[in-house]
């Protein structure tokens, strides 16, 4: 029996890269809807939607992700990010739905370079990861009130739609132009596919809980850009390491969001390395 699945947020990179891996999949029968078709905001487009597909599964990608434009569209980046997980993971509750919340890993910032774990107490350090928090908080309550809900803890993501970092360094140096990269930040670069794969295993599994949806290994993003850059025999030299204080952002980044993937905080699907993975998707 096919398990229908639902994937909000359709115009998005990740949903759009859950588009082409499920169609590998018979046993799947997803719908990618985008913003004209189901706004998570609005309850009743939820539940007109939901109520036609009849999903086993939602997977929640419609978010307001742009870091520093939440710094000034507060109203917009709650309602997105908080009001619209609401919605989803209240119908979830009441018609026994499995969902699959996409929340990030920049609700932690640690100072140290060790990989954080499960339990950590969360540190957001923008409004974009405050919100995304309480979203993480509404999760929590209704799982206690026996919702079956996965949250996943992406970073760094990337994937075939433009643009994300890897994307830009492609470009920026395939051109030969030198470009300023962050020293002083440490994650771990994700690959969209890495997280498709990681959502398939707690769709079957039907897994409920708080996971990461990472690659595993920790890097900043001038070793990112130069690995790009070793792949395609380009000159490492092009790109320019600087510290996050001269970029001026309006929102401040976690000085290090890296998740342990030891066998106690990892959903138990095996992890690949971020320099694995990267590598993969380059090829």
């Amino acid at each position: 029996m096919a398990n229908r699945v639902l994937v909000t947020g359709g115009g998005g990179l990740l949903a759009t890269e859950l588009k082409y891996f499920f169609e590998n999949f018979s046993n799947f029968t997803v719908y990618i809807a985008n913003k004209n078709e189901i706004d998570v905001t609005n309850i009743d487009s939820l539940k007109s939607l939901i109520s036609y597909f009849k999903p086993d599964t939602i997977i929640n990608c419609a978010a307001y992700t742009d870091v520093d434009g939440a710094e000034s569209n507060k109203l917009v980046a709650k309602t997105s990010n908080v009001t619209g997980v609401q919605n989803v993971a209240s119908i979830c509750l009441d018609l026994h739905i499995h969902l699959v919340q996409i929340s990030t890993a920049s609700i932690f910032n640690s100072n140290s370079l060790e990989f954080i774990k499960g339990d950590t107490k969360t540190n957001p350090v923008n409004f974009y990861s405050e919100t995304k928090l309480f979203g993480e908080q509404i999760c929590k309550k209704l799982i206690d009130l026996g919702a079956e809900i996965l949250v996943l803890r992406p970073y760094w993501l990337y994937g075939l739609k433009s643009p994300n970092f890897t994307d830009f360094v492609m470009k920026s140096v395939s051109t030969e132009s030198k470009i300023r990269v962050v020293l002083d930040q440490f994650g771990q670069p994700t690959s969209a596919l890495t997280l498709c794969r990681i959502i398939k295993f707690g769709i079957e599994n039907r897994i409920v809980g708080f996971y990461p949806g990472t690659n595993s290994g920790m890097t900043n993003r001038v070793e990112w850009a130069r690995e790009i850059c070793g792949y395609f025999n380009f000159d490492r030299n092009l790109i320019n390491p600087v510290a996050q204080r001269e970029f001026q952002s309006v929102a401040s980044r976690p000085f290090n969001a890296s998740l342990s993937h030891s066998e106690k905080d990892d959903i138990g699907f095996p992890s690949m390395h971020w320099l694995d993975a990267l590598h993969e998707f380059l090829n």
